[in-house]
C-alpha cells in the first residue's frame, strides 16, 4: 500500500466517517466505515446496487485493513454481518477474513431479526 497523504492521514485518524469508495478518484460507487472500539478495528462497507459484482467491497476492505495495520498498529480488523447476507459473507472471504467464534447480541432491525457474525483478519 503507498504511504497514505497527510490529508488520508488526518481524515482516517479518528476513524469515524465513511470513505468513498470510488474507481480512479471518480464517482462514489459505494462507501466503507471504518471505526475503531475497545476491541479493535471495525469496517462496515455498501456497494451502490448497479456497482456490485466488481470487487469494489472486498479491495475496499483490504485497502482498509491494510491501512489500520501499518498505521494504526491495529492486531485484527473486524467485520460485523448478518449472516443471511451472502454477498456480504463473500465479501469477507474474498478479503481474507475468517469467521470468528464470538458470540454477538442478536436483535431486530427494520423489524426483522438481526443475527449478526463476527469475521477477523489477524495482523500479518
Amino acid at each position: 500500500m503507498p504511504a497514505a497523504s497527510p490529508d488520508l492521514r488526518r481524515i482516517l485518524a479518528d476513524l469515524e466517517r465513511p470513505l468513498a469508495i470510488t474507481v480512479d478518484g471518480g464517482a462514489p460507487l459505494g462507501e466503507v466505515m471504518p471505526r475503531r472500539t475497545s476491541e479493535g478495528t471495525e469496517l462496515g462497507h455498501a456497494i451502490g446496487p448497479s456497482h456490485r459484482g466488481q470487487g469494489l467491497a472486498a479491495r475496499a476492505v483490504r485497502v482498509m485493513a491494510s491501512y489500520a495495520f501499518q498505521h494504526l498498529s491495529a492486531r485484527q480488523v473486524i467485520l460485523e454481518l448478518e449472516a443471511k447476507n451472502a454477498a456480504g459473507v463473500a465479501v469477507a472471504a474474498k478479503a481474507g477474513f475468517q469467521l470468528l467464534d464470538a458470540p454477538l447480541a442478536t436483535g431486530e432491525e427494520k423489524r426483522r431479526p438481526f443475527a449478526p457474525q463476527a469475521w477477523g483478519l489477524d495482523r500479518p
